[in-house]
């Protein structure tokens, strides 16, 4: 397929974690499988990111990208009366 494949990993908890999941845990059989496949996968924090290259060292680092689930807290939200009024 000429369609480009992205997988979006949360964590590996059920690699870590196998005997509360089970060995016929979906995520479990087809990670790796799925992770080879992809064009580029999305981990959701650094952490995940080193247990998944950690768990299956098949997958190729570059790769994989970390993008955070929420923006930077650290700052003061942007009111949206202020937002809507910009120019981009």
């Amino acid at each position: 397929s000429k369609t480009k494949f992205v997988l979006t990993v949360h964590d590996c908890v059920h690699e870590l974690f196998p005997n509360f999941y089970g060995s016929k845990n979906f995520i479990l059989r087809n990670r790796e499988r799925l992770c080879l496949a992809a064009d580029h996968i999305v981990c959701v924090s650094e952490t995940t990111k080193s247990d998944l290259l950690r768990i299956y060292p098949s997958v190729q680092s570059e790769k994989v990208s970390v993008i955070y689930n929420a923006g930077d807290l650290s700052k003061e939200p942007i009111e949206s009366k202020k937002y809507l009024e910009q120019d981009f």
